[in-house]
Formats: C-alpha cells, structure tokens, sequence
C-alpha cells in the first residue's frame, strides 16, 4: 500500500481510520477524562535533525500528555539520556523542550494492550511517511539521524525507505542516504529496562554516536 499524498492527508488527531483504536479512545477517556485519549501527533524542534521513532503511544504517558514518550517509565530513561547529550533541556520529560529533535510514533492512539494490529500499522504509515518527508533533506545537507526504538519501528522504517531486508539487532548503525542515517535501539520500555535487555550504558552509547554524527 502507498502512502496518501501529504496534500491529501487529514490532521493526525482527526484520524478516525482505525475502529478499534478510535472506541479504545472513547473508553479511555470516559476512565480519564482529563488525559488527552486521542492521536498523538509528532511533536519537537521545528528544525529537527534527529527524528526518533517508537510504537505506539502508553496510556501513562503520551497517552495522558499528549506528547510521545512524555510522562512514563519509558520517557524518564529516554529523556534522561537526550539531556545528557544536548537533545533535551531538562531530564523531566515533563519540563523539557527537545532540542534539533523530535519525538513521534508509527501508530498514533494508544493501542489495547500496547499493541497494534497490523492493519492499525499499515493504516499510519501515511502520517509516518509525511513525518518522514518533512525530515529529510530534499538535497545535499548536514546529517541527519533516524533512530528507530525497538523492531516495530525499525520494520516500518525498513518499509517506507525501500531499504534492503536486514534483521533488527541493537545499535545498527545504517547510512540509508548520502547524509542520513538510521541507528536502532532496544525499546526503552519497563520490561527491557528492568530485565537489564537495556541498560543507561548501552542506550547512551547510542545516542552519543548519534550525537557524534550530527557534529561532523
């Protein structure tokens, strides 16, 4: 399926597409009625030069905030890690802008047990690859960096960049064009921090390579 042209495509938080995601919405925000409980869009600098990219929003944080990865388990250990590299003004989600960043999803509404179908995939690919064409440089320029947080994200960018099969793995280091290029993380969720599968070390080495990147 080929994404819609940009001009075509409607605001994020008015998508409707997916029947499923939209009545989750609807429940979640009769439990919470002051939590946000609609699509989230991406959200950041306004002149971006790292895009990062998870799954989908969590209840606790985008889901409440209205902002990817802001206010949760998963957004406290990534944003302690963008402020130490320059990428974030404060280590609290809550309280930092990003700096020459932004923040977004491949799939928009808080999904049933944190996880979308395919179809729900499928069906944000659109607002993805819009995102992604207003990241990347139409020519020569200074790098850029796509990090894709967990193997959702790094399919789905696989996908839309036409770019040859290749298994997720952590901290895959691809240059995708003359001046982009594409890192790979484990996601920063409860789980793989609390399993140790992640750990402050392996994600900072990360993010300073594409620190290191974005300097030359």
């Amino acid at each position: 399926m080929k994404p819609a042209p940009p001009s075509a495509l409607p605001d994020v938080v008015a998508c409707r597409d997916c029947v499923r995601l939209v009545n989750h919405q609807a429940h979640l925000k009769r439990l919470h009625p002051d939590y946000w409980c609609a699509p989230v869009p991406c959200w950041g600098a306004s002149r971006p030069r790292l895009m990062i990219i998870g799954l989908a929003p969590g209840l606790a944080g985008a889901g409440r905030t209205g902002k990817g990865f802001v206010g949760d388990a998963s957004g406290a250990f990534l944003f302690e890690s963008l402020h130490r590299h320059g990428f974030a003004t404060d280590y609290r989600s809550e309280q930092a802008r990003l700096r020459g960043a932004v923040i977004t999803n491949i799939v928009k509404c808080v999904p049933p047990g944190n996880r979308p179908l395919g179809r729900e995939k499928r069906n944000c690919e659109k607002f993805l690859a819009r995102e992604l064409e207003s990241f990347l440089p139409n020519r020569r320029t200074k790098n850029r960096v796509i990090l894709c947080l967990g193997r959702d994200a790094y399919e789905s960018l696989h996908g839309l960049l036409e770019l040859p099969a290749m298994p997720f793995a952590h901290d895959l280091r691809l240059q995708v064009r003359d001046n982009v290029f594409m890192l790979t993380s484990f996601h920063p969720s409860r789980l793989n921090v609390n399993t140790g599968r992640l750990t402050k070390d392996m994600f900072d080495s990360v993010i300073a390579y594409a620190r290191s990147l974005l300097s030359r």
